[in-house]
């Protein structure tokens, strides 16, 4: 029985080679479940996969039905009177090749009619014919030619209509043609040639069309308006993709020519857009060119992925630029056609680590996304083009770039968060006459290089941190006329602040705006400042030795002036509204002694908690003091309070706290020495 199988499986394999079985009977043959017994091949024939012998009763009314006058190893003959051949009729036939009678009135090849007729070499389709159905001819391997009838009326060639027709070199699609299905060509390995009659009426090539062929170079007819997804993909011979004069192309599906070795690209000007990953790792891809007039409006998501283009000039149509569109591009340089149309860029245009070194703004930019230049070390020089409509910069735009200078268009509305943080380089940062910028976001301008700024009198608010950290931050400055509202959290903490004068227009001084400002010494305010309120740690761990507050404050937040250890003279303006000095408000300073005017209403706990070299508090004639929260001056070394009335009180009385019993006009306070 052994060897019996093993004879099979050999005498398979010779009549497989020779041409005198199918593949589906040297198969069966191969599995020995039959004796090996030939049949001459003219008396075979295939029908639907199956074999039928001359002498079957079946061939007889097979042959009548659509015309056969030869059948098997031989031609395939069609009769002029079939209009259709049916779907899956000749499947894995034997013949070589097939032949229409003259004036065949044939109008339509069904699906996979002709598929896996692996021993066929040619085929000439009728003129007739208006379409060839899914996967007709597919893997006919040996399939070497194929011709159309002049004067051809084909319009559609179906879905994986000659995919995988190994053999097949070259092939001349007629006039009429308006669709080439997906994968119609696929994996014909050895197809280079492609070629239209003049005056294609092509408006589609499918996706995967021309997948895995071996291509050299291909001529995009004039008519066609749409490339599919991976048309060309993979074609790895693929060196020269033009488009006909006059193209009408408008859409490319994505990916069209991934991984293929196209070293440039000119695209019509009906183009409208590049959707993600069409260019995606051409690595020979290094020159791109558009045709006067273009009206390519966006770039999608990775399209230009990892291909190799170093300068770039972008149509004035181009509307948007999406996030990461040229990511993994050794660009060096991006420019802009000149235009009115509004410009937008989004998240990471160029990707990470890009090439990219100086860069110009075009005018009609209004938005810069989120990330839009992170990261990119080299780029040195960024300008704007005058007249520029920005109008928002969006978060971590320039975030650890290598920006040493630039002036932000007077256009700008909107500065996002940690836009130009981390850009270590970036010493002068000034501002366009006449600025609208409103809002400046936190950790905006985190950079430890920057000298001094001017923040333009538009400005409303400060954000979060929007200064922080800026080491060599000396010199801070406000338009005249400021909008300024408040100073945001941690806005100017740990920056060389020396000396700074707070606009009228600010309201509140956040959470240690001015926090850890080791060298700010002098802090003054406008005249007819509405600030109200110093939250907590304002002015914590500065190095003042004098301010006036003004009359408008109301609150003196906790720690506001907490371990100011200079702090020699706090004084209020007059018709001060001053209510509140909260908790360790002063605490650790060094202040000999103060006034407090008649409005303050309550001194909370360890207000002036160790200070050590206060002497003397007193109160402002018509004090409207309410309490004296316990531990108020703990480690103040206080004696003894002397009221109105001239009685004192023991310091361990004060110690435990004081309400209004009688009017208090002098606080005495000594270090106990």
């Amino acid at each position: 029985m052994k060897k019996r199988k093993i004879l099979g499986a050999v005498s398979a394999l010779v009549l497989r080679v020779l041409g005198a079985f199918s593949h589906a009977e040297a198969m069966e043959l191969g599995q020995g479940e039959r004796p090996f017994d030939p049949v001459p091949s003219r008396e075979r024939v295939y029908f639907h996969g199956h074999q039928v012998l001359r002498s079957d009763p079946r061939f007889s009314a097979i042959a009548q039905e659509i015309g056969l006058r030869d059948f098997g190893g031989q031609p395939l003959s069609v009769a002029a009177s079939v209009e259709e051949i049916q779907g899956r009729r000749f499947q894995m036939g034997s013949f070589l090749y097939i032949t229409f009678a003259r004036n065949s009135q044939l109008l339509e090849v069904g699906e996979a009619a002709f598929s896996n007729c692996t021993l066929l070499q040619s085929i000439c389709i009728p003129a007739g014919v208006l379409m060839l159905g899914k996967d007709c001819f597919s893997f006919c391997q040996h399939l070497a030619c194929v011709l159309f009838e002049k004067d051809s009326q084909l319009q559609d060639v179906g879905d994986g209509a000659f995919s995988s027709c190994w053999r097949l070199s070259s092939i001349m699609i007629p006039a009429s043609v308006e669709t080439l299905g997906d994968s119609c060509f696929s994996h014909c390995r050895s197809l280079s040639v492609v070629a239209f009659e003049k005056g294609s009426q092509l408006l589609y090539i499918g996706k995967q069309a021309f997948t895995w062929t071996g291509l050299s170079s291909f001529c995009v007819p004039a008519s066609v308006e749409a490339l599919g997804e991976e048309c060309f993909a993979y074609c790895a011979s693929l060196v020269n993709l033009t488009f006909e004069e006059g193209s009408q192309l408008q859409t490319l599906g994505e990916r069209i020519v991934r991984e293929s070795n196209i070293p440039c690209l000119c695209f019509p000007a009906s183009l409208e857009s590049f959707p993600s990953g069409c260019f995606s790792n051409c690595t020979s891809l290094s020159t791109l060119t558009f045709e006067a007039g273009s009206r390519m409006t966006r770039v999608e998501p990775r399209a230009l992925e990892s291909s190799s283009l170093q300068i770039l000039v972008l149509p004035g149509s181009v509307q948007r630029l999406e996030d990461e569109c040229f990511a993994g591009c050794p660009l060096t340089s991006i420019a802009f056609e000149r235009s009115v149309t509004p410009l937008i860029m989004g998240k990471q245009i160029l990707g990470f680590f890009p090439h990219l070194q100086s860069l110009m703004i075009p005018a009609r930019t209004q938005v810069l996304g989120d990330s839009c230049f992170r990261g990119y070390t080299l780029l040195s020089q960024v300008t704007f083009e005058d007249g520029s409509q920005l109008r928002d910069i969006g978060g971590q735009a320039f975030f650890w770039s290598g920006v040493s200078f630039i002036c932000i268009p007077s256009s700008v509305e909107t500065i996002g968060e940690s836009c130009f943080g981390a850009c270590s380089q970036l010493s002068s940062l000034t501002f366009e006459a006449n600025s609208r910028l409103q809002g400046i976001g936190r950790h905006a301008f985190s950079c430890s290089s920057l000298s001094s700024i001017c923040i333009p009198s538009s400005v409303e608010s400060l954000g979060l941190f929007c200064l922080n950290g800026c080491e060599c931050l000396s010199v801070v400055t406000f338009e005249a006329h400021a909008h300024l509202q408040g100073i945001g959290e941690h806005a100017l903490s740990s920056s060389s602040l020396r000396s700074i004068c707070i606009p009228s227009s600010v309201e509140r001084l956040e959470r240690y705006c001015f926090g850890n400002c080791s060298r700010l010494s002098i802090v003054t305010f406008e005249a007819d400042s509405r600030l109200t309120h110093v939250e907590e740690g304002a002015f914590n761990n500065s190095s003042l030795s004098f301010i006036c507050l003004p009359s408008s404050v109301e609150r003196l937040g906790r720690c506001c002036f907490a371990n100011c250890q200079y702090l020699s003279h706090v004084t209020f303006e007059a018709d001060s509204r001053l209510t509140h000095v909260e908790d360790s408000a002063f605490l650790s300073s060094s202040l000999p002694s103060i006034c407090l005017p008649s409005s303050v209403e309550r001194l909370e706990r360890r207000c002036f908690s160790r200070c050590l070299s206060l002497r003397e508090v007193r109160f402002a004639p018509g004090s409207h003091l309410q309490e004296i929260e316990p531990l108020a001056f703990d480690e103040s070394y206080f004696a003894h309070i002397v009221p109105a009335d001239g009685r004192s009180f023991p310091a361990w009385r004060f110690a435990l706290g004081w309400n209004r019993s009688s009017p208090l006009s002098r606080l005495i306070v000594w270090n106990g020495k």
